[in-house]
């Protein structure tokens, strides 16, 4: 009997936090983190980087399927055209202090609006 107390409190405190959105202060926040050298702040910049990485290509995949459908997308990059890390950081790091309570992946989206216009 304990040994299935201990296996069931094993798997309530193993149970993965949920996903939230970040924010652009968010991402910042973590930026700064991961400059102090600190191991956990690297962490927090790998972990970061992969959800910098999917808010992209949701993005890219979103415009595709709009286009796909015979909808004018919303934001068309010339062909060849990539975004690096560094300056999705630097798009957000120009965010006005007022929106950067607003989603990374929603900016992100915008700025592409704004810079490959269709």
């Amino acid at each position: 009997m304990k040994l299935k107390l201990f296996a069931l409190a094993a798997l309530i405190v193993a149970q993965p936090a949920a996903a939230a959105s970040l924010s652009a202060a968010d991402v910042l926040e973590i930026k700064e983190r991961a400059s102090s050298g600190a191991f956990a702040g690297r962490a927090e910049w790998t972990a970061l980087t992969f959800y910098l990485q999917g808010a992209v290509e949701t993005a890219m995949g979103y415009n595709d399927a709009l286009k796909d459908a015979g909808q004018t997308g919303l934001f068309c990059p010339p062909p060849g055209t990539s975004e690096s890390l560094d300056s999705l950081i630097a798009m957000l790091e120009r965010t006005k202090a007022e929106d950067r309570t607003r989603q990374a992946a929603s900016l992100i989206l915008e700025d592409y609006a704004r810079k490959y216009p269709c």
